[in-house]
């Protein structure tokens, strides 16, 4: 999601979970946008969506966790482009600054697949896994650099 400073904030009616907890007459009159734990949850004021991205998928509340150790971190460029890890997808998504797609980068594969993204790194001759040649198992961190 994109937020522009200070206009958007997340709402639920399970506050231990959300920041911002909402009245039961003020819960907005939509299906919910998104689901931390079993607790569905409304944002306002989000410029756009992009779902799929990153991974928190365990350790639900109603079994007494909190804890999501598998999570992602996004990065954008100097254009504005948003490089959205895509973590059980195998692939980073590149979005444009209003939250369109552009192009998919990476699928599934390792060290020993592709052609290797620095050359001194990688094997000597690596089997081709097809498509951008970019092998990725699990891409939760990605940084951007306008120039490269």
């Amino acid at each position: 999601m994109k937020f522009r400073p200070k206009r958007g904030r997340i709402v639920s009616q399970n506050s231990h979970l959300i920041p911002s907890k909402v009245a039961p007459d003020a819960v907005p009159h939509r299906p919910h946008d998104i689901i931390k734990g079993s607790s569905p949850a409304w944002a306002e004021g989000a410029a756009w969506f992009y779902g799929g991205v990153g991974y928190c998928g365990k350790n639900a509340v109603r079994v007494g966790g909190h804890c999501a150790c598998y999570n992602c971190r996004f990065s954008l460029d100097y254009f504005a482009r948003s490089f959205a890890p895509e973590v059980r997808r195998y692939r980073v998504a590149v979005l444009d600054s209003a939250g369109n797609l552009i192009l998919r980068i990476g699928s599934y594969g390792n060290a020993d697949d592709g052609v290797p993204l620095i050359r001194s790194g990688g094997p000597p001759h690596p089997r081709s896994i097809g498509g951008d040649e970019v092998a990725l198992l699990h891409g939760a961190y990605v940084a951007a650099h306008t120039d490269r």
